[in-house]
């Protein structure tokens, strides 16, 4: 069965948080979808 996680942002900014997790996903292989609405 595939994982689906989710990271709710409480104390970090989008522009803070995403390039961290993506760093991390990368270096573990993870497949990423980032998804966001519109401005």
């Amino acid at each position: 069965m595939t994982d689906v996680l989710f990271y709710h942002l409480e104390r970090q900014s989008l522009e803070q948080a995403l390039p961290i997790l993506l760093d991390l996903s990368m270096q573990r292989n993870w497949r990423v979808v980032v998804q966001a609405g519109s401005p």
